[in-house]
């Protein structure tokens, strides 16, 4: 065809040349006409690789019906430029899916009868009447600028406005256990892939107590009945296997003594002698719940208990509270965990109502409990400082300054440090100064909808020689003008590490609005010009708190 659109051109431009011959010597542009027919070459050439396309995806596709009713299965599966490579297993052979626009050719799959039909602009093929099963390899031609067919050496149908694509199938999804095929017109066709023998653990790391076992699931694809799971412990600890070749678990129990490192290999083999193992790491355990008193409005709501750990453990909730407070599972991570109780709506009570909960961990008894107590009346949600509003970018300790946020937060006598600490991306925060004469505080601007628990963040900079005292601040609350309420909160000496963060809380309880003033308590009353400058200094990540109703 593009030969013919050649000859054409070449008659015309011959006849356009006579033409001339008979005008003034006038120049003639002849752009339009040439790019009039390159973009007809264009045109032809598009549509010669969507016909090559179209007829790699329906001969493909008519592959991909058959193997789906023959319940075949995939070996393997490869991404290539423009397309999908499919490989059957048993030497049953291979198949190319070409990605396509808009589908102009496509499959539908029959969802009463399971049967795959071809479809041309989303209505089903018609030959003599029937529908044309996609079991049958139809033929595709490019002619006029238009798709044609026809199926058994029939007569050829125009497929209309066909130069837009050759799409039959919309996405491929390929899984472990099958790879699914959405047709471009409804309906999917999904074929499983080759299992290879494999020993399915999905834990790789845990901790265990004296005394505490744990109990590890795993699962085998493509076992037989002679397949044997075993599994092998460094000293200290023991191990059992207890199932069969298609599942079980491994029962790992600790004595008095527990290493603080040790590997297990579990190994499974099958009959032929093929092999799959695992190896699973056992760390002495550790469980730290972080709080052990939780408090939640009369309005109900989750209640977030984090916990440090490397264990399995099991939430129980005190039977008297089981009506209004519930625990909801969650996806476990590792080393920290986050359990989340529900507490139902509290009407009508004129105290508060208090519930213990106990997490047993570890599988040999130990267990922590902690206290939710739902008020009788609505607690408002809180808010937290914004220190990357300080204008101040972050620097070293130096001459103490005065800076404010945008949303009002000030601090006199300080600096804005930038850095990361444990538990805390970079950021700025503020650093008030440990010195009796300039002495730094922190206030915040008016706040609304009262002040239940305050949580501040602390941490020093100095080495924890420096600080033989630990480091304090006083906290006040005020309202009006009037210190409503007011606490100390310290690191002591002994608990006290360089850059270490931590988190201390005060149950403030007040209503309405009111100010945060933090100031620095300089525990040792250093005065400046002394070796120990500025060793109590405090710094302050971070500063939360929950909202407060009477």
């Amino acid at each position: 065809m593009k030969n013919s659109i050649k000859m054409a051109f070449c008659s015309v431009a011959m006849l356009l040349l006579g033409t001339l011959l008979f005008v003034a010597c006038e120049k003639y542009d002849d752009s339009q006409l040439s790019g009039r027919v390159n973009g007809l070459e264009t045109r032809v050439d598009k549509l010669e690789k969507l016909v090559a396309d179209l007829n790699t995806n329906v001969a493909s596709i008519t592959k991909l019906v058959k193997a789906f009713q023959e319940e075949s299965r995939i070996e393997r599966i490869e991404q290539i430029e423009g397309g999908y490579k499919i490989v059957l297993a048993d030497g049953k052979g291979e198949m190319t899916i070409k990605n396509g626009e808009k589908p102009v050719i496509g499959v539908e799959l029959d969802e009463s009868t399971g049967v795959c039909y071809w479809t041309v602009d989303g209505k089903r093929m018609l030959v003599d009447g029937k529908d044309v099963p996609a079991t049958m390899t139809p033929e595709i031609k490019v002619e006029g600028g238009s798709f044609w067919f026809r199926v058994n050496g029939g007569e050829w149908t125009k497929v209309a406005g066909s130069d837009s694509g050759v799409g039959l199938i919309k996405n491929v999804v390929e899984s472990e256990e099958s790879v699914t095929f959405v047709l471009s017109e409804g309906g999917e066709i999904v074929i499983p892939k080759v299992q290879t023998f494999r020993l399915n653990i999905a834990l790789s790391e845990t901790g265990i107590v004296p005394w505490g076992f744990v109990n590890i699931p795993y699962t085998i694809t493509a076992g037989d009945a002679e397949t044997k799971v075993v599994a092998f412990i460094g000293d200290g600890l023991t191990a059992s296997v207890l199932g069969n070749y298609q599942s079980g678990e491994i029962s790992v129990s600790a004595a008095e003594t527990v290493p603080a490192n040790t590997n297990m290999v579990v190994m499974a083999v099958n009959g032929k002698g093929v092999q799959s193992s695992k190896i699973i790491t056992f760390e002495k355990g550790v469980f730290n719940a972080v709080k052990d008193t939780y408090t939640v409005g009369a309005q109900g709501g989750k209640v977030d208990v984090v916990v440090e750990t490397n264990l399995s453990y099991e939430v129980m909730i005190d039977p008297s509270a089981m009506s209004w407070l519930k625990y909801e599972q969650e996806t476990k991570a590792a080393h920290k965990e986050h359990i989340t109780l529900i507490a139902d709506e509290y009407v009508g009570g004129s105290a508060p109502r208090v519930a213990r909960v106990m997490i047993m961990y570890g599988g040999g008894g130990d267990m922590q409990t902690i206290t939710v107590t739902q008020l009788h009346t609505v607690v408002i949600e809180g808010g937290r400082a914004d220190f990357e509003n300080f204008a101040t970018e972050g620097y070293g300790v130096i001459t103490p300054i005065e800076d404010e946020t945008t949303d009002g937060w000030k601090l006199k006598n300080g600096n804005i440090c930038k850095y990361s600490m444990a538990g805390y991306p970079e950021h700025k925060f503020p650093l008030l100064v440990g010195l009796t004469e300039t002495t730094g505080t922190l206030t915040s601007p008016i706040l609304k909808g009262g002040c239940g628990t305050l949580t501040v963040a602390m941490a020093g900079g100095k080495l924890k020689n420096y600080v033989p005292k630990g480091i304090k601040v006083k906290v006040e609350i005020i309202q009006n003008k009037i210190v409503k309420k007011s606490t100390f909160l310290e690191i002591t000496q002994d608990e006290y590490e360089q850059n270490q963060i931590f988190n201390r809380e005060y149950e403030v309880n007040v209503s309405g609005e009111y100010e945060i003033v933090i100031t620095n308590a300089c525990p040792s009353q250093i005065p400046s010009g002394t070796g120990l400058s500025r060793a109590e200094d405090v710094m302050i990540p971070s500063v939360s708190w929950t909202g407060y109703s009477e």
